[in-house]
């Protein structure tokens, strides 16, 4: 729809909205390395996805990653900085 000032418009919003999103995210903690970790991993579906991103923060694999978010809760962040403690990061 060539010329829409509706369609133009409301593109504009969500996009402005988008970066206000991001931005509250990154400033609650809730984005760590370029990736968003405050997942609530009710299924399995994102149970695996925590698991992914444990290993893609720690470099660690999947069974420490799995135990360590095991141990703290399904959280993400917590579970990285129990393997930061524990030394199973390959950066830190």
């Amino acid at each position: 729809m060539t010329g829409s000032t509706r369609l133009k418009a409301g593109t504009a919003t969500k996009l402005v909205l988008n970066m206000l999103s991001t931005i509250a995210m990154v400033r609650l903690g809730r984005v760590r390395d370029n990736l968003m970790i405050n997942v609530q991993a009710t299924n399995d579906k994102l149970r695996a996805r925590a698991v992914r991103l444990v290993q893609a923060l720690t470099q660690g694999n999947a069974v420490e990653a799995q135990a360590a978010l095991e141990k703290k809760g399904w959280r993400v962040n917590e579970a990285v900085e129990f393997l930061k403690k524990l030394g199973k990061t390959k950066h830190q």
